[in-house]
């Protein structure tokens, strides 16, 4: 999944999203449109692999996280699971604080601030650029560039979610 790959979201996770996203932060509207489809992706994605995870394993024993290519060594597959388990946690409970941060900025005072933390929030949650706030601005630019093929995200599921 890409930013130019278009994928039709399961309403189920959506509605889960939907909802954990207004308990969490209220709606969207006041964020960038990247920023909130990017926070919208890190829910989905959380809730997705979540939600697969107890309704395929349900009544089954012999469950097993699905698998990317369907050849992987079984040792991969769990691997590439409890990785993806890690960092979509870690994503999901840091967006609340990222975006109570960004709130308490007074864009029209202080708009440079506000451009610099909506960048450094999707440099940490779109790009996962690793020790990002160790990183020049420069720095993370480039490296930006070059991950931006890699992001795996759902072109404009804010708008499947209206939040």
């Amino acid at each position: 999944m890409s930013t130019t790959e278009s994928e039709t979201p399961q309403p189920e996770v959506l509605e889960i999203c939907r909802n954990a996203i207004r308990k969490d932060l209220g709606m969207l509207d006041d964020l960038p449109r990247e920023l909130a489809n990017t926070v919208a992706n890190v829910y989905y994605r959380y809730f997705e692999l979540s939600y697969d995870a107890v309704i395929r394993s349900q009544g089954n024993r012999n469950w097993l996280p699905k698998c990317k290519s369907g050849d992987e060594p079984l040792s991969e597959v769990i691997s590439s699971f409890f990785k993806d388990v890690a960092q979509f946690k870690t994503d999901i409970e840091s967006v609340p604080g990222f975006i109570e941060g960004l709130r308490r900025i007074d864009k029209a005072r202080q708009p440079k601030l506000y451009r610099f933390t909506v960048k450094f929030i999707l440099d940490c949650l779109k790009y996962n650029i690793p020790k990002a706030s160790e990183k020049t601005l420069p720095m993370r630019m480039l490296e930006r560039k070059l991950r931006k093929k890699k992001v795996k995200e759902i072109h404009n599921l804010i708008d499947f979610l209206n939040a």
